[in-house]
């Protein structure tokens, strides 16, 4: 996940490399936004290496010593952020999300920005208009999003799925323009830059993650849809196999195959799974999560005993509830 961008830190792609800091902020500028840049100390020594495509670009960048750069809002991309060397942290909404080699920061446009480089931190940097990633995610959902997307803010190389899109990402970078690459046609191009956004949409968690998953299987039966429908508008009431029977108008046991052969689930699992992503979400939601204690997020969701809210959660996200709430509360 953090191999050096070879093909990226070509000639080719070198856009300047300077140490006058008004320079550096213009050139920035140019390709993202307008920002502020300072140095703590020290001799700026930036560079940007910029491969661009329609609606996404590959960078490559860095300033030397510490900086501290402030974007404000994107409003119009998407941009994340992998250090390749070094570290760099991210202030959004009252929350700090640090970043290394392994672990990404992902900005949304509609979150204000700070951002400190550390002392030699070299980053590679996706930026993806906001209005080629609705247009890949329209196709997915088949119809148009009806709110704005919103990533988690980060990604690292220890969750598989990660790692996987970081690989294809690489790959991309290092075979396309190369004389012997496989990308032979702008057609080519232009769907493998389409894969990586579709494989980013269904790789890093967002407000559209549960949606997407379902809408990429096969035509779901009436009543298992109602009953989808039933649980996520009453998930965080006590709901029981028998309320499910009545609101579907079918036998416990048609309702128990519709979802094992269409989720690979039973009833009561998608209510654990969709309470569990539910409580995900308003835990990564600074403006809910600087709010609410995670026993109140639990009870929101309704889970009646925190621990064993915390046990379940672990189990599939790697971490306890109050290690992904911390995060945020440095």
């Amino acid at each position: 996940m953090n191999s050096y961008p070879v093909a990226l830190a070509d000639n080719q792609f070198k856009r300047f490399r300077t140490a006058d800091i008004e320079y550096a902020r213009m050139k920035v500028s140019e390709v993202y936004c307008e920002h502020r840049l300072s140095l703590k100390c020290g001799q700026l020594d930036a560079f940007h290496y910029h491969m661009p495509f329609d609606g996404i670009s590959f960078n490559y960048m860095g300033y030397g010593p510490q900086s501290n750069i402030e974007p404000g809002l994107l409003r119009d991309f998407y941009l994340i952020q992998l250090p390749i060397t070094g570290s760099a942290s991210m202030h959004a909404d009252k929350q700090t999300i640090e970043s290394k080699p392994g672990k990404a920061t992902v900005i949304n446009p509609s979150v204000y920005t700070k951002m400190t480089w550390g002392d030699g931190c070299e980053q590679l940097m996706l930026q993806l208009s906001k209005r080629r990633v609705h247009g890949v995610l329209n196709n997915c959902l088949g119809r148009p999003a009806t709110q704005d997307l919103v990533f988690s803010p980060y990604m690292e190389n220890r969750n598989r799925q990660h790692a996987s899109w970081w690989q294809h990402v690489m790959r991309f970078i290092n075979d396309c323009n190369q004389p012997y690459g496989f990308y032979k046609t702008p057609e080519m191009i232009d769907n493998a830059l389409s894969n990586i956004i579709r494989g980013l949409l269904y790789t890093l968690e967002n407000n559209y993650s549960a949606r997407l998953k379902l809408d990429n299987r096969p035509v779901l039966p009436k009543s298992l849809r109602r009953a989808i429908e039933y649980i996520k508008q009453h998930a965080s009431e006590n709901l029981t196999v028998e309320e499910l029977v009545r609101i579907t108008e079918v036998s416990e046991r048609s309702l128990f195959n519709s979802f094992k052969q269409c989720l690979d689930m039973t009833p009561m699992q998608f209510v654990q799974k969709h309470r569990l992503a539910n409580a995900r979400l308003q835990l990564l939601d600074p403006a809910q999560s600087l709010h609410m204690s995670v026993t109140e997020i639990a009870f929101n969701n309704g889970f009646s005993q925190l621990g064993r809210f915390s046990a379940h959660y672990k189990s599939v996200y790697g971490e306890l509830p109050s290690t992904t709430k911390a995060r945020f509360m440095d």
